[in-house]
């Protein structure tokens, strides 16, 4: 009844038969995967680092430069041949493992012209006349013989623009030396922080799959990942321009890409399955926020200020359109938890005198604790955000010599207030939790209004008003029951003021007086027992 409701299952890429023996199992897998085409190219790209690091290609002369290119152009066309043939066979997974391996390797051949351009311009041209010639040649073929392949116009296109981009860096590069030698950071730093990023972000162009599954050549992914790998060895061959003219290169620099990237992978996560897990969107929705770290890896705050600019953005965006995604509304909170702690030191410095990098960051932390603890109603959150807020008004308060009283008041007081939207029947333990948060502050009161009698009088006294004036508005607003316990400790504190007077004038009258006013006082809590007996002690029956 339900086999309509079910997404198509995927069939894996290898078919194994079952029930051998561990041994023979793992060897037709190895078999299987065809692990000999990889340490093929392995082998290959070993062998053309050997060349580059001889003295004779150090000295950009034209012989080891056509060997390796040949080398590169004739195992290309071989990976290309082949796969075609395997194709005929109908032999899918060889087929499209070498296609994938030739979409690894045809950008490679091209990050030798950043060394050909040294040998001038005729070399320069043939390299990369014969190199994109070739490379359009063999996707051709791809295209032509193997039908079944899914390597839609759109990729083609992209792969275009990717090939076009891999040709003319070494020119540009090479034309910037020449005329302003100062420039060529800043050149390398924009192509790393905007043309990488905006290559990347035209994957997301490709037609979307409207089939899953299939034969290998034709799984839903494959336009993505070649897209992906073209993307990756465009960077490496920036990353060996960098190289050869001696440019300073940072971690911090890929994180716009990888920002691009792991955007894409949550834009894009359909093209893996029809109906992705739930898990895999929080992952990737989750992704970009780690991308802020990256950027952090060398102290460039600029790279993440500006990532996490985009990501409030982009959560907000999520957030506003789906409301009940509270995913995207907690990575919203961490982004713009982020956007403080990355905030320009000039600005900082305008706000907070004494500010610091280590303060910013503090801060934001404490603030996503505490926003995160008002936005919650459990008890766990409550105290996490009552340690902040402690934290917080100590450090803010402590050129004042009673700063830490300050501090555990506000805090306790936070963790009371927090209580009157407990539901103490979901949430085990709440009702104890707010007792001790009571005892506790009620304790700290009495000790600190003892001790000093002036400001901690007056600042109890404040901070219990705020407590019942939240209590009624709770129970008269939004009509909510909150427990009793928070009232009548606010009732308690506020008494300790009036009631340390009080007691001082009391050790100065008549011993006769005091047995008096005594009389009177336990004569109203017996009346009081009187009249509630009944409620307390349900079996006690009046005579």
């Amino acid at each position: 009844m339900n086999e309509y409701n079910r997404s198509p299952r995927i069939p894996p890429l290898l078919e194994l038969p079952h029930g051998d023996q561990p041994l023979l199992y793992w060897m037709r897998r190895f078999l299987a995967c065809n692990p000999f085409y990889l340490i093929s190219a392995a082998c290959l790209l070993y062998g053309s680092y050997r060349f580059t690091t001889g003295p004779a290609f150090r000295a950009a002369e034209l012989g080891p430069v056509s060997t390796i290119f040949g080398s590169l152009q004739i195992y290309e066309m071989l990976l290309a041949t082949t796969a075609i043939f395997l194709a005929s066979r109908q032999i899918w997974y060889d087929s499209t493992l070498l296609v994938t391996m030739e979409n690894m390797l045809v950008l490679i051949p091209f990050i030798l012209v950043t060394l050909a351009v040294f040998l001038g311009t005729t070399v320069t041209w043939v390299v990369c006349g014969t190199g994109a010639v070739m490379a359009i040649l063999r996707f051709w073929g791809l295209k032509r013989f193997i039908p079944e392949l899914n390597m839609p116009p759109r990729a083609l296109g992209i792969g275009l623009l990717i090939l076009a981009t891999n040709l003319a860096l070494p020119f540009f590069f090479k034309s910037i030396h020449k005329t302003n030698l100062d420039a060529l950071g800043g050149c390398s730093r924009s192509c790393w922080l905007i043309l990488l990023p905006l290559l990347f972000a035209s994957v997301n162009v490709l037609p979307r799959p409207t089939q899953w599954g299939g034969m290998a050549a034709q799984r839903s992914w494959l336009p993505l990942g070649f897209a992906a790998i073209w993307i990756t060895v465009s960077a490496v061959h920036l990353w060996c321009i960098g190289y050869i003219y001696d440019l300073v290169w940072e971690i911090s620099l890929v994180a716009p890409l990888l920002w691009v990237a792991t955007w894409t992978s949550y834009n894009r996560i359909s093209d893996f399955a029809p109906n992705p897990p739930s898990g895999w969107r929080i992952a990737s929705l989750a992704l970009p926020v780690l991308t802020t770290l990256v950027g952090a890896w060398n102290g460039d705050s600029e790279i993440v200020l500006l990532l996490a600019v985009l990501n409030a953005a982009v959560y907000a965006g999520i957030y506003a359109l789906h409301r009940d995604n509270r995913v995207a509304f907690h990575l919203l909170l961490i982004s713009l938890a982020t956007l403080v702690a990355a905030m320009p030191e000039s600005l900082g410095k305008v706000l907070i005198p004494h500010y610091s990098r280590e303060l910013c960051v503090m801060g934001a932390i404490i603030g996503y604790v505490i926003l995160r603890a008002i936005l919650s109603t459990h008890p766990l959150a409550a105290v996490g955000g009552a340690v902040a807020v402690t934290g917080a008004a100590s450090y803010l308060l402590e050129r004042f010599s009673q700063g830490p009283e300050f501090g555990i008041q506000f805090g306790l007081v936070f963790l009371l207030v927090h209580s009157l939207a407990w539901q103490d029947a979901r949430h085990s333990g709440a009702n104890v939790l707010r007792i001790i948060a009571a005892l506790a502050w009620t304790a700290h009161s009495t000790v600190w209004v003892q001790n000093n009698h002036g400001i901690a009088g007056w600042t109890v006294s404040a901070l219990a008003v705020f407590v019942l004036g939240c209590y009624l508005a709770a129970r008269l607003i939004w009509q909510h029951r909150a427990s009793l316990v928070v009232p009548a400790t606010a009732l308690v504190v506020l008494a300790l003021m009036p009631g340390k007077s009080v007691v001082m004038s009391a050790t100065h009258a008549p011993a006769g007086l005091l047995a008096v006013l005594l009389a009177f006082l336990l004569f109203v809590v017996g009346t009081f027992v009187a009249l509630n007996k009944d409620t307390w002690i349900p079996s006690h029956k009046s005579h």
